[in-house]
């Protein structure tokens, strides 16, 4: 990093009101304390812990994302197709 950026960056406020945002969410998901970790917008772990904690939420986590069943590629006479992105209706 720049060390003429980084002096600027803490000098200054650029990022004031990203901080705010940060401040007000944690105080909405009830963070009382440093450290607080959230991870995927739903699991938390407060405080200092051992490694496998973090180990544990993270294997969780991704054992639920490999089980969310996405949409399949598909295609039906009515010209509309659907991916995992999204959906479109072919106008005709």
């Amino acid at each position: 990093m720049d060390k003429k950026e980084v002096e600027l960056v803490l000098k200054g406020n650029d990022f004031e009101d990203d901080v705010r945002h940060d401040e007000r969410e944690a105080k909405e998901i009830g963070v009382q304390g440093v450290p607080f970790f959230v991870i995927n917008r739903k699991y938390a772990i407060s405080g200092a812990q051992p490694t496998h904690v973090f180990a544990e939420a993270i294997e969780k986590v991704y054992d639920e994302e490999q089980s969310v069943n996405p949409l399949q590629p598909l295609s039906n006479n009515e010209g509309a197709s659907c991916t995992d992105d999204g959906c479109e209706v072919k106008e005709e």
